[in-house]
């Protein structure tokens, strides 16, 4: 992760002017989180917990929730938190963040629209029901296919609702999908195929931050990464809004109890991208709070400060994010 949180000047941002996501509250949509990683004790990282896969939404004590999968606990790894590993001291993106963790994918990585549903219905009542955004931004390392059939692209009913956290002042980052490349069979075998218009749902949503992935520390020479989803969407808009480092990122083992089992893993793909952004956003506005609650406006900061790849719009969106030049130009 530190690698990661380097290439967008996220240390320095730290030391220069502060960034390291205090006061801000940023909700997980996953597989949940192993609470008790060390990487979470040092700075009470582990707010809240919930789980959405049951009936209805039911809290949990956050020190006994835990994550078989181990996505959920990589994921919030990235954004909040500090631990060490060897006596290297690996810094999340935004460590003083703290973290509403809803499990809405079971142990199996796999979920319902309506687990994720009942969580984002429940953010939106946090909201409601004080004066000042509890929770002021989501990350959704998810997606999936929508029914073309019967919605229009970006307009499921998971994308609705998303659109109604947006509007009551919630950022919301979605990974862009992991179908850059398919396979396929042909006559000489099989067939690895590059592949346009795969953004994947709710990623198609407008009022979203869609993340595709890069190489973690060349991205210039590099580029996208070759799984990366890629525009446009299936109606012609242009997506990915924006791309991170994704690849094999270090982050937090849910196993680190096990025997022999290290505290920190490495992991591919958007949904590591897309939880560098939440961070980086989380970070922002811990020292430029007057963007809480205005997504619009900070999705604009965001995609003009970026560093341009030379890549295609569709590929790598308005290209590589800067938490420096964000904080310099606001």
């Amino acid at each position: 992760m530190n690698e990661a949180s380097t290439t967008v000047h996220g240390p320095v941002a730290r030391m220069g002017y502060g960034a390291n996501g205090k006061s801000i509250k940023w909700a997980v949509l996953d597989t949940g989180v192993e609470s008790k990683h060390p990487h979470f004790l040092e700075h009470n990282t582990i707010a809240a917990a919930f789980d959405c896969t049951q009936k209805g939404v039911k809290q949990v004590d956050a020190a006994k929730m835990h994550d078989k999968n181990g996505h959920g606990t990589h994921v919030c790894g990235i954004i909040a938190g500090e631990g060490k590993s060897n006596d290297l001291v690996l810094t999340s993106m935004a460590p003083h963040a703290q973290l509403y963790v809803y499990k809405t994918l079971s142990d199996n990585g796999l979920g319902d629209d309506s687990y994720i549903i009942k969580a984002l219905d429940h953010i939106a009542k946090l909201n409601e029901g004080s004066n000042k955004l509890i929770v002021q931004g989501i990350n959704l390392s998810l997606g999936g296919p929508f029914d073309n059939t019967v919605f229009a692209c970006g307009h499921s009913p998971l994308c609705r609702e998303l659109k109604r956290l947006w509007r009551q002042g919630v950022v919301v980052v979605v990974a862009a999908g992991n179908e850059g490349v398919a396979e396929v069979l042909s006559s000489s075998g099989t067939l690895q195929l590059s592949n346009d218009v795969t953004i994947s749902d709710p990623a198609n949503l407008e009022e979203c931050i869609a993340v595709g992935s890069i190489h973690k520390t060349s991205p210039h020479f590099f580029g996208p990464s070759y799984f990366s989803s890629r525009g446009p969407t299936a109606d012609g808009r242009a997506k990915p809004d924006i791309i991170a480092p994704g690849e094999r990122i270090i982050s937090c083992n849910s196993g680190f109890a096990l025997k022999n089992s290290p505290d920190y893993v490495e992991m591919s793909g958007t949904s590591m991208a897309a939880p560098v952004v939440s961070g980086l956003l989380a970070a922002f506005l811990s020292v430029r709070t007057e963007f809480i609650g205005k997504p619009d406006q900070l999705k604009e900061v965001m995609l003009q400060n970026c560093t341009d790849l030379k890549r295609d719009r569709y590929f790598q969106g308005s290209g590589l994010p800067n938490l420096v030049k964000m904080i310099l130009n606001t």
